[in-house]
C-alpha cells in the first residue's frame, strides 16, 4: 500500500496510473472521471453512512454554528453536501469566503473550509473550527479526546448514503 496524504497527490497518482485501485470520495471520483477525463471504474461503494458532525462541546445545535466555520474533507464530497443540507434546514447560508475580519461574511452564514481530515480534531482543539463533518475514526477521536462532541450522524440526513468508493483506473 501507498499512502497518499491529498487528494491532488492521489489525483495525480491516477492520472500517471501509479495505482491498481483506491479508496476515493465518490463525488471526486465522479469528478475525476466525467469532468476530468480520468478513465476509472467504482468497483464498490464504501463508508456507507459513516460520517458525522462534531462541533465543539459547548454547541448543542446546528444553528449555534451561525457566524462560525465548519470543516469539510473536499468540495467534491458527500459531507459538503450533507452539511449544506444541514445549514440549509437551520436557516444558514453557507459560505466559502470569510469577511476581512476573518469571520463568517453574515451572522447566518456558516464558513465551510476544506481541511484534511488528520488535521480536523487538532483544529476543533485549537478553537480554529467550531466542527467538521468527516468519515470515522476522527469523530470519535474528538469525543474521547474531550474535545468535540458528536452533534448529528450523517446517516440521520441521507440514510444509506456512500460516502466513498473503491476506484480503479
Amino acid at each position: 500500500p501507498t499512502r497518499y496524504r491529498s487528494w491532488p497527490e492521489l489525483t495525480q497518482a491516477l492520472q500517471r496510473d501509479l495505482v491498481d485501485f483506491t479508496h476515493l470520495l465518490l463525488p471526486l471520483a465522479m469528478r475525476l472521471r466525467f469532468e476530468l477525463g480520468i478513465p476509472l471504474k467504482v468497483l464498490g461503494w464504501t463508508h456507507t453512512g459513516g460520517s458525522a458532525l462534531t462541533v465543539r462541546p459547548d454547541i448543542r445545535s446546528v444553528e449555534e454554528l451561525a457566524g462560525g466555520t465548519v470543516a469539510i474533507p473536499h468540495w467534491f464530497s458527500i459531507h459538503n453536501v450533507i452539511v449544506q443540507l444541514l445549514l440549509r434546514q437551520a436557516q444558514l447560508t453557507p459560505a466559502t469566503e470569510l469577511d476581512s475580519d476573518g469571520a463568517a461574511a453574515h451572522d447566518d452564514h456558516v464558513h465551510l473550509l476544506v481541511m484534511a481530515p488528520t488535521d480536523m480534531p487538532g483544529a476543533l482543539a485549537a478553537g480554529t473550527i467550531d466542527g467538521f463533518i468527516v468519515a470515522e475514526p476522527f469523530n470519535a477521536r474528538a469525543e474521547l479526546d474531550g474535545i468535540g462532541r458528536i452533534l448529528r450522524f450523517s446517516s440521520d440526513v441521507w440514510r444509506d448514503h456512500a460516502c466513498c468508493a473503491l476506484v480503479a483506473p
